[in-house]
């Protein structure tokens, strides 16, 4: 009997998840057969390794065959990604018996399942951001998300992008549930599959503290300096002197009543307290993965694995702008849909905006180096890009600066988090791509995730029209690489175009 009534609670429990989340499953059903056409049609049309696949590929083979020792000194990432794949096509090879599990094909079917599982750690995290909208939109808005094109593209060919962006879902998810642990472990893992993950390791670290200050303090506790200087502007005004109507003596006013403090700035012993409480279970998990990428940094001499010499680290300013762009075009239906309520913010704030204009104009004029690769390599986007849009003419670098001022309100305004997670968020996406000096959208997926699934009161004007938007550009992306291809004057060997 009792056997009967936990498979009759299984049952009805499992009834109440598929009735709750219908809209999602059908999303991932839509999903899924769409992308197992373009899977199918890239597999038959592209069957061998194509640009960085044609490292990934023989590494992960090599894993796949137990030789862990050996390594493509051209890879410049640390071989997470490579055990994940090379583990689970294994065990699943000994469940189908394939002659070749760590086949081009199965690798890349091995990222287009992990991409299924970026769709559904997405909607989980939009659900905790925005518990207000219907089932149906929390879908709409996950499967907008997971097609994001520049994401959505390499989930179709064997790049680390997949992999990397789970397990930076994951920590961010186990965050949200405040599994805190467990969030440091899986985003240990993503610098383990991508090195730059650690920003986003620091990103949740430096959160998991404020999280214990705003608990304990409020979030005042961060709005203190300008709370503290209204404080002392309505304390010093001096007494006011007025003139009595039967007297033409002047008659002094009684002084200002100074105004009281709205509260008391902490101690440093009480912050460090409040801290000391719950710092070992937030943020010292995130701290032993810094330190562990800090040992590795000083021992390899470098962040990057191999190729060290066409991969250093630079200041390259102007990313912060390329990354609007990007942002900007992608979330247009958003921006476009709330342009009103953006504008007030840049009125308001006209100064604020003035000065950081100021300073990206003079970012941009005194730092816009150029990677050798984006004026060498015609297969990417960003080769034309910056062939129209940027090299034609010096001054057009600048044309773009009221637009990125525009995406960067934007973003803030629309982001659903704490007014204190705002500075994090801008602070990690900053440090994550101007050590970056090749314009690559790849850097940008992480910045991407975390801002557009935190918006919230999303419209079903603003889904549809993101849908169609990213529909488009994925087909448009797909139809190039596939069907368009073209040939070197030097070489014979097929080229294709992609992100």
């Amino acid at each position: 009997m009792g056997i009967d009534c936990d498979d009759d609670s299984l049952k009805s429990h499992t009834s109440s998840i598929l009735s709750r989340n219908k809209a999602f499953i059908f999303a991932l059903l839509v999903y899924g057969a769409a992308s197992l056409v373009v899977h199918r049609q890239v597999n038959i049309i592209q069957p061998g390794p194509y640009m960085d696949e044609i490292f990934h590929v023989p590494q992960c083979q090599k894993y796949c065959r137990g030789l862990y020792s050996e390594w493509d000194p051209k890879i410049t990432t640390l071989p997470g990604t490579y055990i994940v794949a090379s583990t689970f096509l294994r065990v699943f090879n000994n469940l189908l018996e394939s002659d070749d599990p760590c086949s081009t094909h199965n690798l890349r079917a091995f990222n287009l399942g992990v991409s299924v599982v970026n769709l559904i750690l997405i909607y989980l995290i939009v659900g905790h951001y925005s518990p207000e909208l219907s089932s149906a939109k929390r879908a709409f808005s996950a499967l907008n998300i997971g097609t994001f094109p520049v994401l959505y593209f390499f989930s179709f060919l064997y790049y680390t992008d997949a992999v990397s962006t789970a397990f930076l879902l994951l920590m961010h998810y186990l965050f949200l549930r405040g599994r805190y642990g467990y969030s440091a472990l899986a985003g240990g893992y993503s610098v383990f599959t991508r090195q730059t993950n650690i920003v986003w390791v620091l990103y949740h670290g430096i959160n998991s503290i404020l999280e214990v200050l705003t608990s304990t303090f409020g979030e005042k506790i961060f709005l203190y300096p300008l709370e503290y200087r209204k404080y002392l502007m309505g304390s010093s005004q001096p007494a006011k002197i007025k003139k009595s109507k039967r007297s033409k003596t002047p008659k002094r006013s009684k002084p200002v009543k100074p105004v009281k403090p709205p509260f008391h700035l902490p101690s440093i012993p009480q912050i460090w307290r409040a801290c000391g409480d719950d710092f070992g279970d937030r943020g010292c998990n995130y701290v032993l993965v810094g330190v562990a990428f800090l040992v590795f940094v000083i021992y390899n001499g470098s962040i990057v694995v191999g190729d060290k010499q066409a991969h250093q680290a630079t200041l390259n300013f102007p990313q912060i702008g390329y990354f609007a762009l990007i942002f900007g075009i992608f979330t247009s239906p958003f921006l476009l849909v709330r342009m009103k309520n953006v504008m007030k913010k840049i009125v308001y704030f006209p100064y604020n905006t003035l000065f950081f204009t100021v300073i990206l104009t003079a970012l941009i004029y005194y730092n816009s180096p150029v990677h050798p690769y984006i004026l060498a390599d015609n297969r990417h986007y960003t080769f034309y890009i910056w062939k129209r849009f940027y090299e034609r003419a010096y001054w057009l670098r600048f044309v773009w600066i009221p637009f990125y001022m525009l995406v960067w309100v934007f973003i803030i305004t629309a982001m659903g988090v704490q007014k204190v997670y705002l500075f994090t968020y801008v602070f990690c996406t900053a440090i994550n791509i101007v050590p970056q000096l090749l314009m690559e959208f790849r850097y940008f997926i992480p910045g991407y995730l975390y801002a557009r699934m935190t918006f919230r009161d999303a419209s079903w004007k603003e889904l549809v029209m993101e849908f169609a938007f990213n529909s488009v550009i994925n087909a448009a992306t797909v139809y190039l690489f596939l069907h368009k291809p073209f040939t070197w004057a030097d070489s014979s060997d097929v080229q294709r175009f992609m992100w």
